[in-house]
């Protein structure tokens, strides 16, 4: 199976997961066929062969090297601290991927057939995940899965780190999921609603203190931009992680918390906590606002996982990766998986993630400038 000029061989073999129509075969369904897989690093299809002999009660079988891509690595971007099995994501970003990713990765092999090796390079604020893709071979082989983080915020934050232009160095191939950011306080704070709070603070300087999971983070950009937006004047405080913030919120040593959905929301459902505006409308969250809702010109940011491939690898290559990463994406079954954590099903394609990645660019930039993070 090495010779890299073979193109079709045919194996006596019995095959017992095989589709009368000849679509794709999981690689699993016959060790010698995952084998093949694996070694010529190409997609494989198994097809019966009409009116061939029989060895083992199993038909022949066709094995064709296609011109369709065989993604055998995912790089995935995740601010892990220690391992991809921690057991307690310690930021938003980190939140999704952690539930988000075995998902997709799973579902990536259903579609190719073939195994799909996900391999995690936190580091550098995600860069150096990011930075292998854009230095791998332009062949399809090997793409990214990452968070906005990685190719928006680092960039602005952490320029010494980030060597590479997402929109020059990368190919977006789809945005997939996102998990809202909620903004909450405790459910015995003086205020209810948005506006409420809002005009407490106004009138009452340093007195609604709300955590986040640390400095440039997310929750950070988001109480720069309602301070903009409202003069509110919340005071951020950043902690080393959700868990001690939450910790904190619930303890009633800060008012609020700009935490995940996913993190809060069994506190919410609970009565602990009470959301006072997210930044994506939520499934079983219909009181919960989101700004424009509430008559603000733009939304809280959140933590998107979007697809990428090196640029420069070919076009027919782009779309079957494209083609696959959207038929994943728009599953009601994984959606179905993903809202339980508190991760959101919605799929852009790439000229929609390219858009997206210039306009939150730009928020970003503006933000973090407005917070002193960057001159």
């Amino acid at each position: 199976f090495s010779g890299a000029n073979i193109s079709t061989i045919a194996i006596e073999v019995p095959i017992t997961r095989i589709t009368s129509d000849g679509k794709p075969a999981a690689a699993s369904a016959n060790p010698v066929i995952g084998m093949y897989a694996s070694t010529a690093r190409q997609k494989v299809r198994v097809l019966p062969q009409p009116g061939a002999a029989t060895l083992h009660n199993g038909p022949w079988v066709q094995v064709s090297r296609m011109a369709n891509p065989l993604v055998n690595e995912l790089i995935i971007n995740t601010p892990a601290k220690d391992s991809w099995n921690a057991t307690e994501p310690e930021n938003e970003a980190q939140f999704q991927a952690f539930y988000t990713n075995p998902v997709i990765a799973t579902a990536l092999e259903l579609v190719y057939g073939v195994p799909v090796v996900p391999i995690n390079r936190p580091g550098a604020g995600m860069a150096i995940g990011t930075d292998s893709v854009v230095k791998a071979k332009k062949d399809g082989y090997t793409i990214l899965l990452t968070p906005n983080a990685a190719v928006i915020s680092a960039r602005i934050l952490n320029p010494e780190s980030v060597t590479y232009d997402p929109l020059k160095d990368l190919t977006p191939l789809g945005l997939t999921t996102r998990t809202p950011i909620l903004l909450a306080v405790r459910e015995d704070a003086p205020y209810r609603t948005f506006g409420e709070m809002v005009e407490f603070s106004k009138k009452n300087p340093g007195k609604v203190r709300v955590g986040t999971v640390g400095t440039g983070s997310v929750g950070h950009l988001n109480l720069e931009m309602i301070n903009t937006l409202t003069g509110a004047n919340l005071t951020m405080v950043p902690f080393k992680g959700g868990a001690p913030g939450i910790t904190a919120l619930l303890g009633g040593h800060i008012e609020g918390g700009a935490f995940s959905l996913g993190a809060l929301s069994s506190h919410v459902k609970g009565g602990a906590v009470r959301g006072m505006v997210v930044s994506n409308s939520f499934p079983g969250y219909p009181d919960i606002p989101t700004l424009t809702k509430l008559g603000y010109r733009q939304n809280l940011l959140g933590v998107w996982l979007a697809f990428f491939a090196p640029a420069g690898v070919p076009a027919d290559v782009t779309k079957t990766l494209a083609g696959a990463i959207e038929k994943v994406a728009r599953d009601p079954a994984i959606a179905a998986k993903l809202v339980s954590f508190g991760i959101l099903q919605d799929y852009a394609p790439p000229e929609r993630l390219v858009t997206e990645i210039r306009e939150e660019h730009r928020t970003v930039e503006e933000l973090a400038k407005k917070a002193g993070l960057v001159k």
